[in-house]
């Protein structure tokens, strides 16, 4: 028989029962809200940017500010992830809003060392900026970046976890753990001003003009580019950039714009004539004018100078290659791939270059496979790839490449050329001509006259009645 007495509930006190609310409603607050806060965060910053990129007039600030908002918000996952992990991992206690407030800081402090980085770089000046290459120049900036960011972000975040172990062993934090972050942020900005007032109006314009072109906003990037020249009229960064939106612009076929762009660049490359960037796109301009023998050439000066810089090799083989300078161009083509052996683009131009040539078709077809291999199912270069069978007599091979990359061409005149010279040549075409004919009006009618001279010398080939 048992004890009835021994299994009876035991009498809550009204206070305990009180208590236990409370301190499960504490759970809840400490719990779910930063969980919901966290979540909620990475949709707020992917709107806030859009706000801004709509503020600042850019191009397409829906799609500019989503691919921004993106960016801070997976900085801001990691940010976070990283402070709790690093927490977790060595048994360190942590609030639950702390990771948050990481997540949030780290941004911040990121978004602070982009701006900050502007001014200072234009601080060190032109003659040794203009010492780097291209790609060594973009690499300092972004030195600088994390030169601020990463102490900062440190210190910040040691901060935090500092007030974390202090609440959990039921001490203040000090008011120098509980500020820190605001702290930092009041140091950039400080920084910031002072950067700002050591430098000059023009270098102040120039980088903010660097600053709003590089975030897509060119309109922006154009008032600060015409405010820095009306500092310094002789600007030769100012008018360089200001004449580089133009040439963008001058695209869509905007004769305006191609001529402010023409006089923007030769004045540049008139006030720094050793620059091979300003030579560059000079070179573009005048292609875009017609002018070729002068775009070669500026190109050709630009190699001279930089002969190891990618930009300027890419520019001189491209514009050789225009003018059937095809010896030219695979030099160019030759020197950037001893810089980047392992660069598909570079292997597939190459490739084609020699194919176009008659020249070293082996080698050509060895060239376009290690480029598919590198960049599997790509349209030019399976193009490419097709073209360098059929050069080399594997009529079944280049049928089968040749058919992938029609089918993913979206009706490209080159690739159709390819296609009906290589399935004419396996017998699956009767009729070429009937394809031909169309196709050769269309490049007549585009303009694109090295395309329509090789379906002329094909044409004549197999029937000197129709190349006629």
């Amino acid at each position: 028989m048992t004890d009835d007495k021994q299994f009876s509930e035991p009498e809550l006190n009204p206070d305990s029962n009180q208590e236990l609310k409370q301190e499960l409603k504490q759970e809840t607050h400490l719990i779910n809200n930063p969980m919901r806060l966290m979540l909620a965060t990475p949709a707020a910053l992917i709107i806030f940017a859009i706000a801004i990129f709509a503020d600042l007039q850019h191009h397409n600030p829906l799609n500019g500010g989503i691919d921004f908002g993106m960016f801070v918000a997976m900085l801001y996952i990691v940010f976070l992830t990283l402070y709790w992990s690093l927490l977790r991992s060595s048994a360190q206690p942590i609030a639950g809003y702390t990771p948050w407030k990481c997540g949030v800081m780290g941004v911040l402090f990121y978004v602070f060392s982009e701006i900050l980085s502007y001014p200072i770089f234009e601080m060190i000046g032109q003659e040794k900026i203009s010492q780097f290459d291209f790609t060594a120049a973009s690499t300092f900036r972004l030195g600088l970046v994390f030169s601020f960011f990463l102490p900062a972000f440190l210190l910040g975040s040691i901060a935090l976890a500092a007030c974390d172990r202090r609440a959990s062993a039921g001490q203040t934090p000090t008011f120098y753990e509980k500020k820190a972050p605001q702290l930092i942020a009041l140091v950039f900005v400080i920084l910031y001003i002072w950067v700002a007032s050591v430098i000059s109006v023009e270098q102040r314009k120039v980088a903010s003009g660097k600053m709003f072109l590089n975030g897509g906003m060119a309109r922006k990037a154009l008032s600060s580019f015409e405010a820095a020249l009306k500092a310094n009229p002789s600007s030769h960064q100012a008018l360089y950039f200001r004449g580089s939106i133009n040439l963008a612009l001058s695209i869509s076929g905007n004769t305006d714009a191609l001529k402010s762009a023409l006089e923007d660049l030769h004045s540049a490359n008139k006030l720094s004539p050793q620059n091979p960037l300003y030579m560059t796109s000079l070179s573009m301009a005048e292609e875009n004018a017609g002018n070729m023998i002068t775009a070669l050439e500026l190109a050709s000066q630009a190699v001279s100078l930089k002969p190891k810089e990618m930009l300027v090799l890419a520019r001189f083989a491209e514009i050789a290659m225009k003018m059937d300078l095809s010896e030219k161009s695979i030099f160019a083509y030759r020197k950037m791939l001893e810089i980047e052996p392992g660069n598909a683009s570079i292997l597939n131009n190459l490739a084609f270059t020699l194919l176009e040539c008659d020249m070293e078709k082996q080698k050509a077809l060895s060239m376009a496979k290690k480029a598919n291999e590198i960049v599997p199912n790509t349209p030019f270069i399976k193009d490419t790839l097709a073209w360098a069978y059929y050069k080399n007599g594997f009529k079944n091979e280049a049928l089968t490449e040749i058919i992938e990359a029609r089918k993913n061409s979206q009706d490209n005149p080159e690739i159709e050329f390819h296609y009906i010279v290589i399935a004419s040549s396996a017998g699956i075409i009767d009729s070429p001509d009937k394809m031909l004919v169309p196709l050769l009006k269309s490049a007549e009618k585009e303009k694109n006259t090295k395309l329509a001279g090789k379906i002329r010398e094909h044409m004549k080939n197999i029937s000197p009645e129709s190349g006629k």
